[in-house]
C-alpha cells in the first residue's frame, strides 16, 4: 500500500512540474511517469542506490546509468554495473517495456531470485547480469525475449535447471550460464515438452556452461548431422566441470565451426570419437581440446587434420596402452600438450622437443621408457617438460655443449634419476613440482618515479601520477599460451586501451597468474587521464559495459574472457546538473547546494577510509599483535595468496553450518566457493587458539613453501579483524582414515593402497630432502593424509611442524616439547623429546600398519604395532593373516609380506635402524612394480542419489552442500579436529 501510495505521489509530481511551465521552464519532454516510478522503486531495492535524485527528470537530467531515446520521454538502456550496489533486483524492472541494453553485474551485494518480470522487457537486446549473488532458478519467462542477442548470467549462484524454453532466443550469439549452480540436464527441442532446446539457438557462436553440477548424457542434437548442423555458428562450447556421463557425441564432429572445444571434469566414458577430426572448416579449424579428467578409454584417435590446435589436453582417464601420439608433430601450432596419465609406453619419437611453438610438454605419470632425446636445437618458446614417473632410462642429449637454462625439465621418479644411475642428468630429478606461472609488471620494479609516494592513492608508473583506479580482474577461460611474457602483456594492454578509447597511459596490467583450473587471472588497473584522482562514473561504465559485453576485440589468444572482480566506484551523487531552467526555483537551488556541500562532505571522508584501508592493505601485520603493534613485514609468500574477511566470508556463505566440513579445539573448517568457481577448505581459527602474528606468519610462509602433488596446496590466509585463516585446496575424497575404516562405500583394494602408501611417502620425501630447509611434519597419521578426486594421497595439516637442522649442523634433531597424536608418536622422542624426521618414518610406519589391517592404530586399548610384533612371534608371517583388513582376504601373504616388514622397519624403537623416507619411497616403488594394476578400479558412481559416501567431485558437493541428507566426510580436519 505504501508503495502505491508513494507512486500516486509521484505521479501527482511529475504532472505539477509539467503543469507549471510557465512559471518554472520545465523541458517539454518528460519521461513516462510509470517508468520513473519503476526507477524509484529499483533504487529502494538497492538500498537507495543510485543516488537518483527523485525531484528531477530521469532522461533531462541524465541520471547515471540511464540512457533514454532521441524524444526522452522513455528508458532504453539501464547500465548500473561495477557500482557496489546492495540489495535485490526489484520487480519492477518490468515496468521498463522499452529497454534494449539492461546490465546490472559485477555487484555482488545484489542477491535474491532474478524476478520473473524481465521476461516483460521483450526489445532486449543485451541482459547482462554477470557476477554477482543472484540466486533461485532461471525464470522460465526469459523465453519471451525473442530479440535478445547477448545473455549472460555466469558467475552467480543460481540453480535449478535450464529452462528448455530458452531455445526460442534464436538470434542469441552468446550464451553464458558459467559458474553457477544449475542442475539437470541439457534440453533439446526433441525430448522437451515444449518443443524448446539449446539446440535451436543457430546463431549461438558461445556456448559456456562449464563450472555447474549440470548432469546426463551430452545430446547428440547439438551436433545434428553432416547436412543440418543446428548449431552451425558455434566456436566455443565450454562444458568442462560439470557431472555429464555417458559418450562423446560423435556427432559434434559436424560443429565444423568449433575453436574451443572444453569437455574436461566430468565423467565422460567410451572413446574419443574419430570424428572430431572433422572439425574443419574455411573460418578455422579446431584451435584447444580439452578432454581431460573424465573416464575416457580406447586409444587417442588420429587427429591430424586438426592442424591448427594450440592447446591439447587429454589427460587422466583410462586409455589403453598406447604410444605417443606420432601425428602431433602434423599440428605445427602446438604450444601445450598435456597428456599425464594417459597410459603411454614406448620410447618417444626424437623429435618430441623440437615442435616450432612448444611452450609446455607434459607427458608424467605413464609408462614412457627407453632413451629421451633432447635434440641439439629445440622450440625456441619452449619451458616445461615434464615426464616425471615414467621409465626413461637414457637420456641423449645431441648437443652436449648446449645450455637449456630457460627450460625446466622434470625427470623424477625415473630410472635415471636413481641414486646409482650412470646417466643420472644434473637438472631435472627433483621431486619439486612446479609453481603455478606468475607475472608481475616490469614497471614495478624499474620505474621508481624517482621515489615518489602515493599515500592513500596508487601510483601510476607510466606517468608517474597519483590515483585511486578502476581495478579489473580478467581472466582469460581457454588461454593457448602456458608461459606469460612481458610481450603478451604488451599484446593485451594495446588491445585494451585501443579498443576502450583510452590513452595508453591510462591501462597498466600489473599481474597475471595461471590458476588451478587451466585459467589465466589479470589484474588491470585504470588510471584517470586528466589530474583526477578518479575516473568518472560515465568512463567506468563504459569499460565495464564494454568489457562485460565482449565489445573489445582480444583476438583468439585472449578470448573468451570475463570479469571475475571490478571494484568499481561508490557512488557519492548525482552526476547530472540541474534541468534546463529552475524546476522548483530557488528551493531546489538549497537543496542542490546542501547536497553538493553533503557530497563533499562524503567524499573527503570516503578518500580518508580508502587511504586508511589502502596503508592497512599495504602492512597486513602492522596492527594485529600485543598493543597493537606492529609486528613485522607481510610474510614471503609463495603462490599463495592473501584473502579478506569479507570475500571467505561471502564464499563460506557466512560461515553457514551448511558447509561446516570438520570442527574441534583449534577451530572449525568450512567448504568454500571462490568467485571463480573453485572449491576450497577454509580453516577457521577460535580465538583462544589464534597464534601470535609471529608464528603465523611463519607458519603460512612454511606452507607456501611447499609444491608437490603429494602435499596438499595453500591457495592463501586472511589475517584480518581480528581473524587467524587458512585457504586449502578442496580435497573431495576426505581422508585416508574414513576410508580404511569404511565409511566411504567403495573400499580400497589392494592395488589403490599401495599407490595412495607411495604418494604420501613421496610428498613426506619432499619435506625431508627436496627443499631448501627441510620440515619434520611431526603429525604424520591418517586423518592427515587426504585423497583428491583421482584418489590421490597428499599429506595435509602443517600446523605442528618444524623446520629441521640444516644437513651440515652436526646436531641432527630439534629438541621440542613433545606434540603429535597418540598411537603414532615416536616413543625415542617420546622419551628425550628430540625431534628429528626418523620420527615422521616411524608414524609412517603405523599408516603402513593401518592400510594393512584397516584399524586405528590403538583400538579397545591393543596397539597395532605389538599386536603385530607379537603375532610375528607366535607364528610367523601367517599369523598376522587374522589381523588384516578382510578386503584384503585375496592377496597372497608373499605379496604383503615385504610391506609388512618394510613397516616393521619404520616402527624400530630406535631411530638409527628405521630407513629413511627415501628409502621408504624406493622400497614401495619396487613393491607397486611387482603388483600389476587391478584394472577392475572404478570410481563409485557419482550420478546417484542413494549413494552419499560415494566418490565425489567438485560440482557434486557444489550442488549437494546444502542438501541436509548429505554430509561430506572430507577432510581438513585441523590438529584435533575430526569430521562431523
Amino acid at each position: 500500500m505504501g508503495l502505491l501510495q508513494g507512486s500516486w505521489k509521484l505521479q501527482g509530481f511529475v504532472t505539477l512540474l509539467c503543469c507549471c511551465s510557465a512559471l518554472f521552464s520545465c523541458s517539454t519532454a518528460v519521461t513516462n511517469p510509470n517508468e520513473v516510478i519503476a526507477l524509484l522503486s529499483i533504487q529502494q531495492a538497492f538500498n537507495g542506490n543510485p543516488p537518483w535524485p527523485s525531484s528531477t527528470d530521469p532522461c533531462d537530467s541524465a541520471w547515471i546509468g540511464v540512457t533514454c531515446d532521441g524524444t526522452n520521454t522513455t528508458v532504453t538502456s539501464l547500465v548500473l554495473s561495477s557500482m557496489s550496489l546492495k540489495g535485490t533486483l526489484s520487480p519492477a524492472i518490468g515496468a521498463l517495456s522499452n529497454l534494449t541494453d539492461l546490465e546490472i553485474s559485477y555487484n555482488t551485494g545484489i542477491s535474491g531470485p532474478l524476478p520473473p518480470e524481465l521476461g516483460n522487457l521483450t526489445q532486449l537486446t543485451t541482459l547482462s547480469l554477470q557476477s554477482c549473488s543472484y540466486t533461485g532458478p532461471i525464470p522460465s519467462t526469459l523465453s519471451n525475449l525473442i530479440k535478445l542477442t547477448f545473455l549472460a548470467l555466469n558467475g552467480n549462484q543460481l540453480t535449478g535447471t535450464i529452462p528448455s524454453g530458452l531455445g526460442a532466443l534464436t538470434q542469441l550469439y552468446w550464451f553464458d550460464l558459467s559458474i553457477n549452480n544449475l542442475t539437470g540436464s541439457l534440453p533439446v527441442s526433441t525430448t522437451s515438452p515444449d518443443g524448446h532446446g539449446l539446440d535451436q539457438l543457430q546463431k549461438a557462436q558461445h556456448f559456456h556452461l562449464y563450472n555447474n553440477s549440470l548432469s546426463g548424457s551430452i545430446p547428440p542434437e547439438l551436433g545434428g548431422t553432416t547436412t543440418d548442423r543446428p548449431l552451425g555458428s558455434l566456436i566455443h562450447l565450454l562444458l568442462d566441470s560439470n557431472a555429464f556421463t555417458g559418450t562423446i557425441p560423435p556427432s559434434l564432429g559436424n560443429i565444423t565451426t568449433l575453436l574451443f572445444l572444453n569437455l574436461m571434469n566430468n565423467n565422460l566414458v567410451g572413446p574419443i570419437p574419430q570424428t572430431l577430426n572433422n572439425i574443419t572448416s574455411p573460418t578455422g579449424t579446431l584451435q584447444q581440446l580439452q578432454l581431460g579428467n573424465n573416464h575416457l578409454n580406447g586409444t587417442i584417435p588420429n587427429l591430424s587434420a586438426l592442424h591448427n590446435l594450440t592447446l591439447i589436453d587429454l589427460s587422466n582417464n583410462q586409455y589403453d596402452p598406447q604410444p605417443y601420439p606420432s601425428w602431433l608433430n602434423v599440428t605445427t601450432n602446438l604450444e601445450t600438450i598435456t597428456l599425464q596419465n594417459s597410459s603411454l609406453v614406448g620410447q618417444l619419437p626424437a623429435d618430441v622437443l623440437s615442435y616450432p611453438l612448444l611452450q609446455v610438454l607434459n607427458l608424467a605419470d605413464n609408462g614412457l621408457n627407453g632413451t629421451f632425446t633432447i635434440p641439439a636445437t629445440i622450440g625456441g618458446n619452449l619451458s616445461l617438460v615434464s615426464i616425471q614417473n615414467n621409465n626413461i632410462s637414457t637420456i641423449n642429449q645431441l648437443s652436449p655443449s648446449t645450455s637449456f637454462s630457460t627450460v625446466q625439465f622434470a625427470f623424477a621418479n625415473n630410472p635415471i634419476c636413481s641414486p646409482t644411475s650412470f646417466v643420472k642428468p644434473q637438472y631435472g630429478c627433483s621431486n619439486e613440482t612446479t609453481a603455478l606461472e606468475t607475472w608481475s609488471s616490469p614497471y614495478s620494479g624499474q620505474n621508481s618515479c624517482n621515489g615518489m609516494s602515493c599515500p592513500g592513492l596508487t601510483l601510476n608508473p607510466q606517468n608517474c601520477t597519483c590515483a585511486d583506479p578502476l581495478t579489473i580482474i580478467l581472466v582469460i577461460q581457454q588461454p593457448s599460451f602456458s608461459t606469460i611474457t612481458d610481450s603478451l602483456m604488451g599484446l593485451l594492454q594495446g588491445y585494451l586501451y585501443r579498443g576502450l578509447g583510452l590513452q595508453s597511459q591510462q591501462v597498466w596490467i600489473t599481474a597475471a597468474t595461471f590458476t588451478d583450473n587451466g585459467r589465466v587471472n589479470v589484474t588491470i588497473l585504470f588510471f584517470p587521464f586528466d589530474s583526477s584522482t578518479m575516473l568518472d562514473q560515465a568512463t567506468v561504465t563504459n569499460i565495464t559495459s564494454t568489457l562485460e559485453k565482449q565489445d573489445v576485440n582480444l583476438t583468439y589468444v585472449f578470448q573468451p574472457y570475463y570479469l571475475a572482480f571490478a571494484n568499481g566506484l561508490t557512488v557519492l551523487g548525482s552526476s547530472s546538473s540541474l534541468a534546463k531552467g529552475a524546476i522548483i526555483g530557488i528551493v531546489v537551488g538549497a537543496v542542490v547546494v546542501v547536497l553538493v556541500l553533503a557530497a563533499l562532505t562524503i567524499y573527503v571522508v570516503m578518500l580518508r577510509r580508502r587511504a586508511k584501508k589502502l596503508e592497512e592493505m599495504s602492512k597486513p601485520f602492522a596492527s594485529w599483535g600485543e598493543g597493537g603493534g606492529d609486528n613485522g613485514e607481510a610474510p614471503k609468500l609463495k603462490g599463495a595468496r592473501r584473502f579478506y574477511f569479507a570475500e571467505l566470508k561471502k564464499a563460506t556463505d557466512n560461515f553457514s553450518e551448511s558447509n561446516e566440513i570438520g570442527a574441534g579445539g583449534y577451530g572449525k573448517v568450512y567448504k568454500g566457493v571462490l568467485p571463480e568457481g573453485d572449491l576450497v577448505a577454509v580453516k577457521r581459527a577460535q580465538k583462544e587458539s589464534m597464534q601470535g602474528a609471529h608464528e603465523f606468519k611463519t607458519e603460512i610462509e612454511i606452507l607456501s613453501r611447499v609444491h608437490h602433488r603429494n602435499l596438499v596446496n595453500l591457495v592463501g590466509f586472511c589475517y584480518e579483524q581480528g581473524e587467524q585463516m587458512l585457504v586449502y585446496e578442496f580435497m573431495v575424497n576426505g581422508t585416508l582414515r574414513e576410508w580404511l575404516l569404511g565409511k566411504m562405500k567403495e573400499p580400497l583394494d589392494w592395488n589403490r593402497r599401495l599407490q595412495i602408501a607411495v604418494g604420501s611417502a613421496r610428498g613426506l620425501t619432499y619435506l625431508h630432502e627436496n627443499i631448501d630447509q627441510p620440515i619434520i611434519h611431526r603429525d604424520v597419521k591418517s586423518a592427515n593424509i587426504l585423497l583428491d578426486d583421482k584418489l590421490t594421497a597428499k599429506v595435509a595439516d602443517f600446523g605442528l611442524s618444524k623446520l629441521a637442522p640444516d644437513a651440515d649442523e652436526k646436531q641432527q634433531h630439534v629438541s621440542t616439547q613433545v606434540k603429535g597424536t597418540l598411537g603414532y608418536l615416536d616413543p625415542e622422542y617420546y622419551t628425550s623429546q628430540q625431534l628429528s624426521d626418523k620420527s615422521d618414518v616411524y608414524s609412517y610406519g603405523v599408516v603402513l600398519l593401518e592400510i594393512l589391517s584397516g584399524h586405528q592404530p590403538i583400538e579397545r586399548g591393543k596397539y597395532i604395532v605389538r599386536e603385530v610384533r607379537l603375532a610375528l612371534d607366535r607364528g610367523g608371517i601367517q599369523a598376522v593373516r587374522p589381523l588384516l583388513d578382510p578386503v584384503l582376504a585375496d592377496i597372497p601373504m608373499q605379496n604383503i609380506e615385504p610391506v609388512l616388514d618394510l613397516a616393521l622397519r619404520c616402527v624400530e624403537e630406535k631411530a638409527v635402524d628405521r630407513p629413511s623416507m627415501n628409502e621408504v619411497v624406493k622400497s614401495l616403488e619396487a613393491i607397486l612394480a611387482q603388483n600389476p594394476r587391478d584394472s577392475a578400479v572404478t570410481f563409485a558412481d557419482t550420478t546417484s542419489s542413494q549413494n552419499p559416501t560415494a566418490i565425489y567431485d567438485n560440482q557434486d558437493l557444489l550442488s549437494r552442500g546444502n542438501d541436509p541428507s548429505f554430509q561430506y566426510s572430507g577432510g581438513y580436519a585441523p590438529r584435533d579436529v575430526e569430521p562431523k
